[in-house]
């Protein structure tokens, strides 16, 4: 047997086993219907039993042919069954029937097919209908006592005996009836007819009102409302103060009256004084607490005992948190009195703007956030603000719209502004210029935005510096730094001249000015006595250099021609003067075999030499040289003379 097999005879074993619980089985009828003489409905319950526990009742359908009346109980199951045997019933209106006697088939189906069938037995037999009514009714909706009540016969004219019940009681067979209400309240009347079908019965009441009564005189507690109250039935009701209610509820003392009236027109009338005792607890309008402060309540001293809602006893309460109170008192006569009262603490808080701190001379205003009453301040001023200059501590006093008088206090800083000044100035040029300004602020800013107070410059240019005070109170400067090159001097290897001769002492370099120990400022000298000479120059500025030459002057033998080339200065000439290619040195006397002709420029660096034979005319190539002044030196059998002169 394959597998398809086995799942096909499994399926048919589960179906056949649950087709054994699918019925809807009916086993009992009953039916339930009326005397006749109302005309009434017929209804069949059918009870059985079905075959799942799932199954859903669909409504019954009935159809009548001839003297067969089928009735079918439907029910409906889904793709699942529970088998499970549960009881049912279920009731079918067959409507109101035509008489004569007929045959009850009631059908249990299942899904749309037969499942069980059940015949009534006996047969249903339905009588013919005779719709007798008993009905009678009263001259008035309620009666005072005393009143005569008149009920009138309304049954059907087929009617042809009357008996009338008072409260449970038969009191006449007259088709109407009447009698004097003589005791107050709801009266049972029944009436009972019968014609040749049968009888018929109606029950109705009839209300005799007593006389209205609102009580002796009360005395009641003053927080008390008393309700004064008189039968709705009443056909008028008019109170004291024009109320037409059935009831009112009273509030003050004083004298009230009721004036009612029935249908039958009779009117009575009642009167109640009410007395109060007592004063209401009253804790009086909210309250807001002030900051730092509490909200005093008080409930008065006249109680027996006080109770606050937190379990706070007693009259008074400081109250120093926000929330609503609810509060019970009991006075002297025993009235129980309560009130509550919302407390809340201030929406307002004092606080000021303005500045903490201001340089100096500067004015700060201090003003105060929001909108207050009768503000002052300590300084004096009175308003939304006040205009300070002097470093203190300040306070200032208002009063908030929700009357809490409040104070702060407060500092103001006087911050000085930063004193200094950089001056122009002028340098060597391997010097350098330092400055420190650390101690005068708290933030600094040079132009190449370094941020130290201290700073060394050593090169030339523009500087700028802002010192600020905690970033409030700043000062600003500037200088131009410059730099100068340092002159240079030489006054040459010291000499030793002849009595009578002149040494010519020339201050060689670059110098704007010149400075001879002597007093003089030429850039030469000439000097005929022995001793230490000092030049110093300068470039019109701080920068400055010095030489110094030792000078001697002695006998010399007169009788040596060449030292007599050096006594006279103009037995040596220089031309052409001012030249451009060619110097010629000449003397008038002989040549020295030996000598050295050197020229140096103004600075005193030495630019051409030469050694040797000195002939009484000298050419000199001087076309390299650089337009300038120039210094010609010659040196021979330990004399010096010098001649100056200009390149083009």
């Amino acid at each position: 047997m394959n597998l398809q097999k086995v799942i096909v005879l499994a399926s048919a074993i589960l179906v056949s086993s649950l087709d054994a619980f699918s019925f809807v089985s009916v086993s009992t009828i009953s039916v339930t219907t009326t005397s006749p003489n109302d005309c009434s409905t017929t209804t069949v319950t059918a009870s059985g039993t079905l075959g799942a526990g799932n199954y859903s009742y669909s409504g019954a359908t009935t159809s009548i042919s001839g003297s067969t009346i089928t009735v079918d109980v439907n029910y409906t199951s889904g793709l699942i069954i529970l088998p499970v045997i549960i009881p049912f019933s279920q009731s079918i209106s067959l409507g109101t029937l035509n008489s004569g006697s007929f045959t009850l088939i009631v059908r249990g189906m299942l899904n749309g097919t037969q499942s069980s069938t059940l015949n009534y037995s006996p047969s249903l037999v339905i009588a013919s209908c005779c719709a007798l009514e008993a009905g009678f009714t009263s001259d008035a909706p309620a009666y005072c006592m005393g009143d005569t009540v008149r009920l009138t016969d309304t049954s059907s004219s087929s009617a042809t005996s009357f008996y009338w019940y008072l409260n449970g009681s038969l009191v006449d067979s007259t088709q109407n009836y009447s009698f004097v209400a003589n005791t107050a309240g709801t009266n049972s009347i029944k009436l009972i007819v019968n014609d040749t079908c049968g009888t018929d019965s109606v029950v109705k009441t009839v209300n005799v009102l007593a006389d209205p009564d609102l009580g002796p005189d009360t005395t009641v507690c003053s927080n008390r409302n008393y309700r004064l109250e008189v039968s709705i039935l009443w056909n008028t009701i008019t109170w004291t103060g024009g109320s037409t209610a059935n009831f009112i509820s009273v509030g003050n003392a004083g004298t009230y009256t009721v004036v009612v009236g029935s249908a039958t027109g009779c009117v009575r009338r009642d009167t109640v004084t009410i007395t109060q005792v007592g004063t209401a607890l009253d804790l009086g309008p909210d309250q807001v607490y002030c900051p730092g402060d509490t909200a005093k309540l008080d409930a008065g001293s006249r109680w027996r005992s006080v109770i606050w809602s937190n379990g706070h006893t007693g009259p008074e309460y400081d109250v120093f948190f926000p929330a609503t109170f609810y509060v019970y008192a009991v006075d002297t006569n025993f009235c129980a009195y309560w009130d509550t009262i919302d407390v809340s603490g201030s929406s307002f808080n004092l606080n000021v703007a303005g500045p903490d701190s201001i340089c100096s001379g500067d004015t700060a205003q201090i003003l105060v956030n929001g909108n207050w009453l009768n503000t002052q301040w300590s300084n004096g001023d009175t308003g939304s603000s006040a205009f300070l200059q002097m470093a203190g501590n300040y306070s200032v006093t208002s009063t908030s719209l929700d009357s809490c008088v409040q104070n702060i206090t407060f500092d103001l800083a006087v911050i000085d502004y930063p004193e200094f000044q950089l001056s122009d100035t002028s340098l060597c040029e391997v010097d350098s210029v330092s400055y420190d300004y650390s101690a005068l602020g708290t933030e600094f800013l040079w132009d190449d935005m370094s941020t130290s107070g201290l700073r060394t410059i050593s090169s030339a240019g523009m500087i700028s510096l802002r010192i600020s005070n905690y970033n409030l109170c700043a000062s600003e400067d500037s200088a131009m730094i410059s730099f100068y090159s340092y002159p240079s001097v030489d006054l040459g290897p010291d000499q030793a001249l002849c009595i009578g001769d002149t040494a010519l002492l020339i201050a060689s370099g670059s110098s704007s000015n010149v400075q001879w120990s002597t007093g003089q400022t030429d850039s030469s000298i000439r000097v005929i006595t022995s001793g230490q000479y000092i030049v110093e120059v300068n470039n019109g500025v701080t920068c400055f250099d010095s030489d110094t030459i030792d000078i001697s002057f002695q006998e010399c033998d007169t009788s040596v021609t060449s030292i007599n080339f050096f006594r006279v200065d103009l037995e040596l000439r220089i031309s052409p003067n001012p030249v451009s290619s060619t110097l010629f040195l000449e003397r008038t006397e002989t040549e020295f075999s030996t000598a050295e002709i050197m020229i140096f420029d103004l600075q005193g660096r030495k630019v051409w030499t030469l050694s040797g034979t000195l002939e009484k005319r000298k050419q000199i190539d001087v076309s390299k040289l650089e337009s300038g002044m120039y210094i010609l030196q010659v040196q021979a059998e330990g004399r010096i003379q010098s001649r100056m002169f200009r390149k083009l």
